[in-house]
C-alpha cells in the first residue's frame, strides 16, 4: 500500500500542476524521490484548497510511514 499511495500522489500532483512532480533523467527522479524534492502545489496552484495539497505532498513523502497508510485512508482524508 505505502508505494500504491505514493504513485496515486504522483498522478494527481502531475493532474493538478500539469507536470510531473518528479522530472529528470532517472537518477536525477531517484535522487529527488528519495529526498523528498518537488515543487508542492502550493507554489504551483496556489488557487487549490490547502488540505489537497498537503494531502499530496504527504503521499510524496519518501517516509512510507508518513504517507496516508493506504488508499482508504487517502480517500477518507480527501473527502474530509
Amino acid at each position: 500500500p505505502p508505494a500504491d499511495v505514493f504513485a496515486l500522489g504522483a498522478l494527481l500532483h502531475e493532474c493538478l500542476a500539469g507536470r510531473p512532480a518528479f522530472r529528470g533523467a532517472p537518477v536525477e527522479v531517484a535522487e529527488a524521490i528519495g529526498a523528498g524534492r518537488f515543487e508542492p502545489l502550493e507554489r504551483l496552484r496556489p488557487d487549490l484548497p490547502h488540505e489537497v495539497a498537503r494531502l499530496v505532498r504527504s503521499a510524496l513523502d519518501p517516509d512510507p510511514a508518513r504517507r496516508p497508510s493506504d488508499g482508504a485512508a487517502f480517500e477518507r482524508a480527501l473527502l474530509a
